[in-house]
């Protein structure tokens, strides 16, 4: 109830609430923008463009970002010290802009809602970071995380979900002791002469099981 796992248990606990709340402010903007702005994938294969949400949650509509033609997209950028983001993705951008087949509104609702989603997801983005950081802090402090993460593709994630669930390894005798806390023992049905298939239990914890 106190000390560092009770500590990582309430920050993983919160990590994973905001890791929900990305996906689905994830899929509601990517729903709204690919009615408005179906380009932006082309602009950026994976996820979003840091420089693409910033133009479009200032401009609000397509027809003003394309008002203000590559040095107005450019120059909003210089202005919010957007690193890496120059003329020619400026250029880029508006091109995009420019030819693109989505639902066309000069509409201050519809402006209004894009930028609300936008804010809605960095904002999250923002607080999952930093929960993010305070595990990577809090394991610091813990030698059996930092052996965990001499394991390959074991991060500060995984190893911090692992401590928050079980708590102090020392306090467990065996392996099969924190099997059994995540469902992982194998039981049967037995009864007299009848010997039941051997299967994983369906008891445990669900996010130390995941």
């Amino acid at each position: 109830k106190e000390g560092d796992y009770a500590e990582l248990r309430e920050l993983i606990s919160l990590r994973e609430l905001l890791a929900t709340d990305d996906i689905r402010h994830k899929n509601r903007l990517y729903t709204q923008l690919s009615q408005l702005f179906p380009e932006h994938q082309a602009y950026q294969k994976r996820g979003f463009s840091i420089g693409m949400l910033a133009a479009m949650k200032h401009f609000g509509t397509l027809e003003k970002l394309i008002a203000a033609g590559p040095e107005g997209i450019h120059q909003l950028w210089k202005t919010l010290q957007i690193k890496n983001y120059g003329q020619k993705k400026a250029q880029a951008l508006y091109t995009l802009a420019r030819t693109s087949i989505g639902i066309k509104r000069n509409s201050e609702a519809a402006a209004h809602k894009l930028s609300t989603l936008i804010t809605n997801y960095e904002t999250n983005r923002e607080e999952l970071q930093e929960i993010e950081e305070k595990i990577q802090q809090l394991l610091e402090q813990l030698s059996e995380a930092q052996l965990l993460m001499t394991i390959k593709g074991i991060g500060p994630i995984i190893a911090g979900t692992f401590l928050s669930e079980i708590g102090d390894i020392r306090h467990y005798n065996s392996p099969k002791q924190i099997q059994k806390l995540a469902g992982y023992a194998i039981t049967s049905k037995e009864s007299g002469k009848t010997h039941g298939k051997e299967r994983s239990s369906k008891m445990g914890r669900k996010l130390l099981k995941t």
